[in-house]
């Protein structure tokens, strides 16, 4: 009963000031939109590095007139590298069948003059991020991998997915510096809104709260209307903001749909509920000392 009389008396407070209210839900609420948009840009990135580096492989070329068995070993070895997925061998043969049924017209050629398969048999390596095919590659510059294998460094796919993901990680550590200065900027801004509404609230009832102590309220009883005052800012902010977040991932064009499913993503909404819960209790560590501060600088409760 108490907690919906603390509830009741909050509301009212809110309602009283309804334009400073409004001003300090709305201002919190687009720091915490902002702050979640730049979240999901920071997974969108981090989700779209992992997606590039799991779809580069590094492809070695078998040297010719090396016998299929004495790859065996050598693969078995590459494959109990601790940085690599997987691993599959390609024989020249195979790689001519791949080309002829893609590129039928293009293979007409050998047939027709009886030129020999010109392509040599494969390996192609997945890792798990191209740092470590860097790795490979010093490691095929060793032996005994240099007198079977042969690797083209100048890889225009990888250097430019290369490129792409550097960009990638750039921008990944952009959103997070800015991130960090929204979380900073939510802190201060949003303790100051919280702190100045409340000082507004506690002064103009300043009258009542000398009642109340006089008739015997107890030091909870007097505060924590306040302190419910300043989490209903807080939770009121945080459902605003995701209001708008909603409004916003509907209207995403369909060349960034995979921004609307990070959105949707559950890991993406567990988030916001980790948001939720801290935001709850900063507004209520924050209501607290405000208040605190309030009635023990204006001597209207003693220590």
């Amino acid at each position: 009963m108490r907690t919906k009389k603390y509830f009741h008396e909050a509301i009212t407070a809110i309602i009283r000031n309804r334009f400073l209210s409004a001003v300090t839900i709305l201002s919190i609420a687009f720091i915490l939109l902002i702050f979640n948009v730049l979240l999901a840009v920071n997974q969108l990135t981090h989700s779209t590095i992992q997606d590039l580096s799991e779809k580069i492989t590094l492809t070695v070329y078998v040297k010719t007139d090396i016998d299929p068995k004495t790859l065996d070993p050598l693969i078995s070895e590459i494959n109990q590298l601790p940085f690599v997925i997987d691993t599959q061998y390609q024989t020249a043969a195979d790689a001519l069948t791949k080309i002829t049924t893609k590129y039928p017209e293009s293979t007409k050629f050998l047939s027709q003059y009886n030129v020999p398969n010109p392509l040599p048999a494969t390996v192609n390596i997945k890792t798990n991020n191209l740092e470590d095919q860097r790795q490979l590659i010093k490691l095929f510059q060793n032996e005994p991998y240099k007198n079977i294998f042969r690797v083209n460094e100048n890889d225009q796919q990888r250097s430019t997915i290369q490129t792409v993901i550097n960009n990638l990680i750039n921008l990944k550590g952009f959103t997070f510096q800015v991130i960090l200065w929204v979380i900073l900027t939510f802190t201060i801004g949003g303790a100051l809104l919280i702190f100045n509404v409340l000082n507004v609230t506690l002064f103009s009832r300043r009258k009542e709260i000398q009642i109340m102590q006089f008739v015997g309220a107890t030091h909870a009883t007097i505060r924590m209307p306040f302190v419910f005052e300043g989490i209903l800012y807080g939770v009121a902010s945080f459902i605003l903001s995701f209001i708008l977040l909603l409004i916003i991932q509907i209207f995403i064009p369909e060349s960034i749909q995979e921004f609307r499913s990070i959105l949707l993503s559950g890991s993406f909404q567990f988030t916001l509920i980790i948001e939720l819960i801290a935001i709850g209790i900063i507004s209520g560590v924050i209501s607290v000392l405000t208040v605190e501060n309030h009635l023990k600088h204006k001597g209207i409760l003693a220590d």
